[in-house]
């Protein structure tokens, strides 16, 4: 799956069934694109990961299969959310500046 045509399919998605609210949140999409591994694996980074009903998850692996052609294999979303980067990225200064003697 080429980065750009996974990102067209699910911001389509987004805009014709945008995601319900949750406490007045909305699921955000950054943007999208394929793991490594046996099995299709999509790795989505998203504003909160818990805002993402059950059944948009079926919502968007179905537009995924669809566009893809991957009915009848398993696919697997993954959610990473912008805290978890910055997070990841707090934690490389971090180490950076231990490695720097700070």
């Amino acid at each position: 799956m080429a980065p750009n045509e996974l990102n067209r399919v699910l911001r389509d998605a987004f805009l014709s069934h945008p995601p319900p609210s949750f406490k007045g949140r909305r699921l955000k999409l950054g943007y999208a694109t394929q793991a490594s591994g046996e099995a299709p694996t999509v790795v989505m980074f998203v504003n909160d990961t818990g805002l993402l009903h059950f059944s948009y998850r079926r919502y968007l692996e179905r537009k995924i299969r669809d566009r893809f052609g991957l009915i009848g294999n398993p696919l697997k979303l993954v959610l990473r959310s912008d805290t978890e980067k910055r997070a990841g990225a707090a934690r490389q200064a971090v180490r950076t500046d231990a490695k720097r003697g700070k």
